[in-house]
C-alpha cells in the first residue's frame, strides 16, 4: 500500500443467517468507533458537539477498539506514519 491508499474490508454480515460479519476489535474499530462515532473525543469543528461519526479519527477508532477488547489477549498495532491525526 501507498502513502495515499486504504484497504478496508468490512461487513454488516446477514443477521437473519446468524452471520455477525465482522470480528471483535473490528467491531468496535469501525461499527462502534467509526460509524456510531463513540470514539471520538475532540470537537474538531469547535461546534460543542463531540460524539459526531464524521469527525472520528483513525488514531482515536484505534484507541477505543483496543480499550474495548482489552480482555480479550490481543495485540492490536497502528503503524500509519501519519503525523497528525487522521480525520476519517
Amino acid at each position: 500500500m501507498g502513502e495515499t491508499q486504504l484497504a478496508a474490508v468490512y461487513s454488516i454480515g446477514d443477521p437473519l443467517a446468524g452471520e455477525p460479519g465482522e470480528g471483535l476489535f473490528s467491531h468496535w474499530f469501525v461499527n462502534q468507533g467509526m460509524l456510531q462515532g463513540n470514539a471520538n473525543i475532540h470537537d474538531y469543528d469547535q461546534d460543542s458537539v463531540v460524539m459526531e461519526p464524521n469527525q472520528v479519527t483513525v488514531e482515536e477508532a484505534f484507541d477505543y477498539a483496543e480499550q474495548n477488547t482489552s480482555a480479550v489477549r490481543r495485540n492490536p498495532v497502528i503503524i500509519d506514519n501519519f503525523q497528525n491525526d487522521l480525520l476519517l
